[in-house]
């Protein structure tokens, strides 16, 4: 564990009691002994100093001190992250399977601020199936995402939206690059669409489910801004895709510019 999510129901209190999976996971999993102090992170993103001062078979009560320092709470656990991670907001279609867990998985770890569902022309998955199940499934995951990368960005993962909706639900708040398999003829070079941005842009990436997003989608898009980009390499699965064009905006903007 990098750092322990609190519970959505943490409000800054000096004590927090822990049962159920919270509590087993620290006694049973991790085996953490009284007197152990170790880093968290509330729903809004704070550090905290966590220290456990009791336990039984079935809880915990831990001590939470306020972090001084974003930076003495990450620096055992980020030592190479010297700079605030770029603020991306992912859209991601629907996709097949366990592929949006693996999505929601490699994107929490990465780094992204929020991730938004978009049901496209072409998904073919009907999110009203079991819907509030899947709902939580993604909260699970990402919040064991966020303990293992040790991450100080809490990610949120959204309700779905309808593809009709996604432009106004940017509301142009920055920069905004949709990934497309297909290069066009007005297309511009990934890196100098980055080269534009600055540091403290809040910026947006779509990417499609299986089958990419339709030539209708890529041109709502055109006209409302977004920068669609052809990544020159391989057909790459959507999930692939994701840390594929997460890794090289977020590598770029960390160390390039």
């Amino acid at each position: 564990m990098r750092t322990f999510i609190l519970p959505d129901t943490f409000n800054g209190e000096r004590e927090v009691s822990l049962s159920g999976k919270d509590s087993h996971y620290l006694c049973r999993v991790l085996r953490m002994k009284i007197g152990q102090s170790f880093a968290g992170m509330d729903k809004n993103g704070k550090t905290w100093d966590l220290k456990i001062i009791a336990k039984d078979a079935k809880s915990c009560r831990l001590a939470c001190a306020s972090s001084l320092s974003v930076d003495s709470v990450y620096k055992e656990t980020l030592p190479m992250l010297d700079r605030p991670l770029p603020n991306i907001c992912l859209y991601i279609g629907l996709c097949k399977g366990k592929k949006m867990d693996t999505v929601v998985r490699q994107a929490t770890e990465i780094g992204v601020s929020k991730i938004i569902p978009v049901k496209t022309q072409h998904s073919m998955v009907e999110w009203s199936e079991k819907a509030s199940a899947k709902a939580n499934r993604f909260e699970v995951i990402v919040k064991e995402a966020l303990q293992q990368c040790g991450s100080r960005i809490p990610t949120i993962i959204s309700e779905p939206i309808m593809f009709a909706d996604l432009v106004a639900h940017w509301r142009s708040r920055g920069p905004a690059l949709a990934f497309h398999e297909s290069s066009t003829d007005d297309q511009l070079p990934l890196f100098s669409v980055l080269d534009s941005i600055a540091p403290n842009d809040e910026i947006a990436i779509a990417i499609g489910p299986e089958g990419g997003f339709s030539l209708e989608e890529i041109e709502i898009m055109k006209k409302a801004g977004f920068s669609i980009v052809h990544l020159k390499t391989n057909i790459l699965r959507s999930e692939t895709a994701v840390v594929y064009a997460l890794g090289a905006v977020q590598t770029y903007l960390m160390e390039h510019r």
